[in-house]
């Protein structure tokens, strides 16, 4: 009585999103595409479950249907590349002592990082002001600024 239900679910769930896609598509899908898409969505589990809200079926039971295959960006070749200039610049970390880099253990057996140019003072002077009359600072009678909490952060 369960499955019935859970598919019976699947169905009315999928036939109301196909029924969605249908009218915001400007390419119109025949019935039998539309039929092999929700066959599809069932058989990985890639529809949602209207009782459990937003969450997939293959999220909810990712046991029932089949694993989606990894998308990876980069190469094997090119992770093994990274690898190397990341164990040769020492910027791998250390498994015995707190997750300091080799780098950060002896400087003196690695390059040495170039120095990023930081903001001059007239830039800060900028942003600050910018800040205030932003009001995301705001500076008391004694001349001290204080970060406003704001509820985008």
């Amino acid at each position: 009585m369960k499955r019935l239900s859970i598919y019976a679910t699947f169905v009315i769930a999928a036939s109301t999103v196909a029924y969605a896609v249908a009218a915001e598509s400007p390419t119109s899908k025949t019935r039998d595409q539309v039929k092999a898409e929700l066959a599809e969505a069932l058989r990985t589990g890639d529809i949602r479950v209207v009782s459990r809200g937003a969450l997939k079926a293959n999220q909810l039971r990712p046991d029932l249907y089949p694993a989606k295959p990894s998308e990876s960006f980069r190469t094997r070749e090119e992770v093994k590349a990274e690898l190397a200039e990341a164990i040769r610049n020492g910027d791998v970390v250390h498994s015995s002592l707190r997750g300091l880099t080799a780098n950060q253990l002896r400087p003196d057996l690695y390059p040495a990082k170039p120095v990023v140019q930081g903001k001059t003072r007239r830039q800060v002077e900028e942003e600050r002001d910018l800040a205030i009359r932003r009001g995301e600072i705001v500076t008391s009678s004694k001349g001290s600024y204080r970060a406003v909490q704001t509820s985008a952060q």
